[in-house]
């Protein structure tokens, strides 16, 4: 080996300790830079479950829980999974989306669920796909699943087919005793379903149907289809269930099961919990509503007539917002009016439930709600959709806080509870919060805009969906 060869080979291996020691130099860099990056992922991820998702409801966990801890369980145990719990549940717009997820994770919880579609072929459709989820349970425990599944024809735009639903449910689950046969008890088995005023037995009413229109319609009553879909039909088919949720029919219901968990814990939903529950499903959009020139609901133009000269001219998201509003203010009014009875007629009610009323905002959840959007809206929905996936949650996550409220027996769910909130435009001052339905984001209370709290616009905003819908004299 020559003088040179061997300075180049000198030369080499200088170069390659160079190499290592500026590797091992940068190592602890790069190690950091991982470390940073995980760690941002983790609470991108906590965000989005906490902010974007929301947490799973409790009872939804243990029910899942016990499904899965149930291959180890005799095939007939498998296909009884999951079990009745006697109550039931009516879901407005239950074939696709948000109603769907809520059809399918209340019957995983036990209810029946009374699916009320307007489009009766879509329904059975989504009664075939919520029953195949159920790849727990055997072909026969399928077919009692569902059982536990009731199509109903309603749409909730047509105040006809909202008065025609009602009747026909009361004969599809009827309860054993009416209210004015209370004392009867020995021959109510002969009489279920049968006469005038008798009920059918209904634990909760989701009213979550909605739609938004790009251009404005008219409903078959002759009322702006958007307020008539998101509001007077369910204005009306609360109105309507009003003694269908008050009576006692948890008294002659089944009785209750309990779902287990791996973890020997048990959750019955029907322990300590005879109240009857009102979800009225809204959007945060109702905000928009602020910024109108009414500043909140606008009593004189429900409609959105757009003339004469002063009238609102219609916009999809105006419009949407003042029908989200309108759910707001009847489920404050509507506990307002349930307290005030409640204590003007102690001895005439002691023989009905309490009635729990609560407002939902599901969160920005991706639907084809957005199916009437105007395209220039549609088209960048389309496109950049993967995006969004990130900052929208699906049907499952916005089916989440409609069940913890359909579910959770705590206190901080009990619309008698005060929450922190801001004084309402034309209603009282209230000392430390206030008294009535409850908003919620994300399974919790969330303080509402000053003009969802407008309690002198609640009250003439009832009088006049009493008008429009003309239920005064059915009362």
């Amino acid at each position: 080996m020559t003088m040179q060869d061997a300075k180049s080979n000198l030369a080499d291996d200088e170069g390659d300790m160079f190499v290592v020691v500026n590797t091992w130099l940068l190592l602890p860099h790069l190690l950091s830079t991982f470390a940073l990056l995980c760690i941002s992922l983790y609470f991108l991820t906590e965000t989005y479950r906490e902010r974007v998702r929301g947490p799973v409801p409790k009872v939804l966990l243990l029910a899942n829980k016990s499904f899965q801890s149930s291959s180890s369980c005799s095939p007939s145990s498998q296909r009884l999974l999951p079990a009745s719990i006697g109550k039931v549940a009516m879901v407005t717009g239950a074939n696709a989306g948000i109603g769907k997820e809520v059809t399918r994770q209340l019957l995983t919880i036990g209810f029946d669920v009374v699916m009320a579609c307007r489009n009766l072929e879509k329904a059975r459709l989504a009664v075939e796909d919520i029953v195949a989820d159920f790849d727990h349970v055997d072909s026969l425990g399928k077919k009692e699943i569902k059982k536990r599944l009731h199509l109903l024809e309603m749409d909730v735009s047509d105040l006809s087919s909202v008065r025609n639903a009602v009747n026909r449910f009361r004969s599809m689950i009827p309860i054993t005793v009416s209210a004015d046969d209370d004392d009867n008890d020995d021959d109510d088995d002969e009489n279920v379903g049968k006469g005038k005023g008798k009920l059918g037995q209904v634990d909760l009413l989701i009213a979550n149907a909605g739609v938004m229109m790009n251009e404005r319609q008219m409903s078959v009553n002759g009322y702006e289809l958007t307020m008539a879909a998101n509001h007077l039909g369910h204005f009306l088919l609360v109105n309507l269930l009003l003694p269908d949720l008050r009576y006692c029919a948890s008294r002659y219901s089944p009785s209750s099961s309990t779902l287990a968990a791996t973890n020997n814990e048990n959750i019955d939903i029907k322990k300590k919990d005879d109240k009857a529950r009102v979800i009225l499903v809204t959007s945060s959009t109702y905000i928009l509503a602020s910024h109108s020139k009414s500043n909140g609901i606008d009593l004189n133009d429900l409609q959105c007539i757009g003339s004469p000269p002063g009238y609102r001219t219609y916009g999809v998201f105006s419009q949407y917002a003042q029908s989200k509003l309108a759910n707001i203010l009847t489920g404050r009014e509507l506990w307002r009016r349930e307290r005030e009875r409640q204590q003007q007629n102690q001895k005439q009610v002691s023989f009905e439930r309490k009635l729990s009323i609560n407002l939902v905002h599901p969160g920005l959840v991706r639907t084809d709600v957005t199916r009437n959007m105007p395209p220039w809206l549609r088209l960048p929905n389309a496109m950049f959709g993967f995006i969004l996936a990130w900052l929208q949650k699906t049907p499952m996550a916005g089916a989440y806080t409609i069940v913890h409220c359909a579910t959770n027996n705590s206190d901080d769910n009990d619309g008698d509870v005060l929450m922190t909130s801001t004084k309402g435009k034309g209603g009282a001052k209230h000392r430390d919060g206030y008294n009535g339905a409850k908003y919620y984001v994300n399974s919790r209370p969330t303080p509402l805009h000053p003009c969802a709290m407008d309690d002198e616009a609640a009250a003439k905003l009832w009088k006049l969906s009493e008008e429009l819908v003309k239920i005064s004299s059915e009362k």
